[in-house]
């Protein structure tokens, strides 16, 4: 089973569709993963961001395919983390 590493964390949904646009365009499997109450309460993004997660495998092009798209948060966190500090 390969494992999955976040590329990047966006502020938003939106720009995390984008993003995971991109890679779809480019061949490169991607999920988005947020904590926003089941899409009740939205706002909660703005603690965790939304993080778009690839293969480990898919890493490196991924990091090129996204070169231009403004994030916040770091690259190589595996997920899920494994302590319950995010």
């Amino acid at each position: 089973m390969a494992k999955i590493v976040v590329v990047a964390t966006y502020p938003n949904l939106m720009h995390a569709e984008v993003a995971r646009s991109k890679l779809a365009a480019a061949g490169i499997d991607a999920m988005i993963t947020k904590d926003d109450a089941g899409g009740m309460i939205p706002s909660f993004q703005v603690f965790e961001g939304v993080r778009l997660l690839v293969r480990e495998d898919d890493l490196p092009l991924a990091r090129d395919v996204l070169a231009d798209e403004p994030t916040y948060g770091s690259y190589d966190e595996e997920w899920p983390p494994e302590s319950n500090s995010v």
